[in-house]
């Protein structure tokens, strides 16, 4: 039997952790090589991401075909040795907040288009880019286009008047359906590892009313009552809400739900909780959010109805408001799932791959401008090639096609 191998303080020693297995992703990157897609110019790229460990297998096979240019880190997830490790062969730009990354990401973009004929991609999560897509600047320029990775950014180039390069999201695609089950499943684990850190309080028991119930929301909810909690429902869409009901969930109005709340989990994407919902909430309600940025509950709002603040630990703060009540917030109203790097398995390999692949289609230059989602064959061509690279189905042949 092999003895276990201990270092000075009778530990186990450490190893770095096992990278994320991006099998199909590597495939298709090989293939861009193999076709030789790569054109006399090498791609430049601007990439808005996650400082997360999972990440780097990413950069990495974009970099083998690409330049990238500039990586612009999410504020609220941003892991120390993933930044430093980056930082050794890369120009990464930390911001101090979303309002900052988006001038920043603008100003970066606008001096590359200036002074280079390279062509240009951004990828993109969270639509920081839209104002770079609907300016009159990038009109006939080097600008290929733009990948989006989120339903929030999706909706921000929605609302665009006009976008004068294309836009191709993967925010309804199926692949991302898959990936906001298992974002939904590690919210709910960060939300328990936070009450149990702070309060050493289980889940069990404690009455959750979600706000929202989407893909994320719905997968947080299921999760919940599987974690022994009392879960109450509420969502703007009637067809939403009825999809609650026949789930088995409780759903009334907002109003009605939020008196009974031991926590209040915002998942809808949206504003889904002002701070004049503060005077429906009992003493001590704990708000967490799932949704991307700091859309979920007006923070500054609730911080003006306020008269002192004080931290449990490094992610949990008790707000003492003037009506004599406290609320305690979760990570000062970001997604909480990123407080424990957000692991989601398996299923990132298809959406790396996916976020890639739309990269070289707008290579080809066959995409007019405006938002469009990911060819549906694409798609299918992604998953049939993960489902052989990983055996789960016995090929036919579309690995050696190529």
């Amino acid at each position: 039997m092999k003895e276990m191998r201990l270092n000075e303080k009778n530990k186990v020693q450490l190893r770095d952790k096992e990278p994320v297995d991006l099998k199909t992703l590597q495939w298709f990157a090989n293939q861009v090589e193999k076709l030789s897609i790569i054109k006399d110019k090498k791609t430049s790229v601007m990439v808005v991401t996650h400082l997360l460990g999972t990440t780097q297998g990413f950069l990495n096979e974009i970099e083998k075909r690409s330049t990238i240019q500039h990586i612009f880190a999410i504020p609220y997830s941003i892991e120390t040795p993933t930044l430093k490790k980056l930082q050794e062969k890369h120009s990464v730009i930390t911001p101090n907040s979303t309002t900052e990354l988006e001038e920043l990401l603008e100003e970066k973009c606008f001096q590359f288009l200036e002074h280079s004929s390279d062509p240009l991609i951004i990828q993109d999560i969270g639509g920081y880019a839209h104002r770079i897509a609907s300016s009159n600047r990038v009109k006939d320029s080097n600008l290929l286009g733009i990948v989006e990775d989120t339903s929030q950014g999706h909706w921000r180039y929605e609302r665009c008047a006009n976008l004068h390069v294309p836009v191709i999201s993967i925010a309804y695609s199926r692949l991302k359906n898959l990936e906001n089950t298992r974002i939904g499943q590690a919210v709910v684990y960060s939300l328990e590892n936070l009450l149990r850190s702070a309060f050493h309080e289980p889940l069990s028991g404690k009455h959750v009313v979600v706000l929202g119930y989407g893909r994320i929301g719905r997968a947080a909810a299921l999760m919940l009552r599987g974690r022994a909690a009392i879960v109450s429902v509420y969502d703007v869409s009637p067809l939403a809400r009825a999809h609650a009901r026949l789930d088995g969930f409780k759903v009334d109005l907002k109003a009605n739900l939020l008196p009974e709340a031991d926590i209040v989990l915002g998942v809808s994407g949206h504003r889904s909780f002002d701070s004049e919902d503060i005077s429906l909430i009992k003493h001590r309600t704990v708000l967490a959010s799932g949704s991307s940025k700091s859309v979920e509950f007006d923070v500054p709002g609730i911080i003006k109805m306020s008269r002192d603040i004080y931290g449990i630990n490094e992610y949990v703060e008790c707000i003492e408001l003037l009506n004599g009540k406290s609320v305690v917030l979760l990570y000062r109203g970001q997604p909480i799932n990123f407080i424990h790097g957000s692991s989601l398995g398996g299923i990132l390999d298809l959406v790396f791959t996916a976020l890639f692949e739309c990269g070289r289609v707008l290579e080809d230059g066959t995409m007019s401008p405006g938002l469009q989602n990911i060819p549906l064959n694409l798609e299918e061509e992604i998953v049939a090639t993960w489902e052989q690279i990983h055996g789960y189905m016995p090929g036919d042949g579309l690995l050696e096609r190529i």
